[in-house]
């Protein structure tokens, strides 16, 4: 899936199947993507301010330049995930690997 720039304001997402999706400059801020598997997503300069993504998966996502502030990552898969330069502020990592 390629959704490149897209405004996806406050989307419901949870659980969905987003492997491999390119959302790279997408706009998801407020969105609920929690249990959504986004392993191997691309989703660098996305903005995903005050987004729910607890329990997602994001095993080896690309969040290069993401912002991320006050994104809920509770329980979320991390592993490999590249978040190089990503706004992290006010994040919540609560058991997040």
């Amino acid at each position: 899936m390629v959704l490149i720039n897209v405004d996806l304001h406050g989307i419901q997402l949870s659980g969905s199947s987003l492997q491999f999706a390119n959302l790279t400059r997408s706009r998801l801020e407020h969105a609920d993507l929690s249990g959504a598997n986004l392993a191997h997503a691309t989703l660098a300069g996305t903005h995903l301010s005050g987004a729910t993504l607890t329990g997602a998966g994001l095993q080896y996502a690309y969040l290069t330049e993401a912002d991320l502030f006050r994104t809920d990552l509770t329980a979320a898969n991390l592993q490999g995930a590249v978040l190089t330069n990503a706004c992290l502020t006010e994040a919540n990592f609560e058991t997040a690997d």
